[in-house]
């Protein structure tokens, strides 16, 4: 786990973008967890608020622990909060990295992580290496398809 880590804190600083939730309470970048646990509901802020009603439920009686309050650290933004006035979800490293302070399968709108993830998108140009990456991801797709049709044609 803590090789995880390490290649998730290098892939930021790269200029990589992540959303995710720890529950290690160990936040990798911009969130601190303060304690607050299982609140119900979720009220967006301006980043995630586009085609979602709020504030959206948050449940799930099959997890013991379904949200944990968070915090802005240095240079990052609460960008929705819990009932308790705690953050739900912060945004940091320059808007590279959207902390989530609930589990994916208790709030019932794939309207939010579809949002989160254009926020994610529309947030600055990609990195040369997230362009040779995909060139490189491109290549071996041709190549595949190439070879297929040479078999293909063999048969």
């Amino acid at each position: 786990m803590l090789f995880l880590t390490y290649l998730l804190v290098a892939g930021v600083s790269g200029g990589g973008r992540l959303i995710y939730t720890d529950w290690r309470q160990a936040g990798l970048d911009g969130a601190v967890f303060t304690g607050g646990v299982n609140e119900t509901s979720l009220t967006l802020g301006l980043l995630f608020g586009a085609g979602i009603v709020s504030p959206l439920a948050v449940t799930n009686p099959g997890w013991g622990t379904f949200s944990m309050g968070l915090a802005a650290g240095p240079g990052a933004i609460v960008a929705a909060t819990f009932g308790n006035g705690q953050g739900a979800i912060v945004v940091g490293s320059s808007g590279r990295t959207i902390v989530n302070g609930f589990l994916s399968d208790t709030v019932a709108s794939q309207q939010l992580y579809a949002n989160e993830i254009n926020y994610m998108l529309s947030s600055g140009v990609p990195e040369p290496s997230t362009w040779a990456m995909m060139l490189i991801g491109f290549a071996g797709l041709g190549l595949a398809a190439r070879k297929r049709r040479r078999e293909e044609a063999m048969a």
